[in-house]
């Protein structure tokens, strides 16, 4: 459950972690977490299943999402 911004009540809320080869534009690793999953929680487990894949992260932030190429 999640705080509504508006009137502060509790919600259900979700949120959807993708890691795409933005090279050729294939989604590689996708996970949906609930609302109060912090990112920076998420992104180190879709880089390691990402590299299983054989591709190499480069570049990315945490705020903005992770870039592979």
């Amino acid at each position: 459950m999640a705080m509504n911004a508006r009137n502060r009540r509790l919600e259900p809320a979700y949120k959807q972690h993708t890691a795409v080869d933005d090279k050729i534009g294939v989604i590689l690793d996708v996970a949906v977490t609930t609302g109060q999953t912090n990112e920076g929680e998420m992104i180190e487990l879709q880089v390691d299943e990402v590299k299983r894949y054989g591709h190499r992260p480069q570049g990315g932030h945490r705020r903005r999402g992770l870039c592979l190429r």
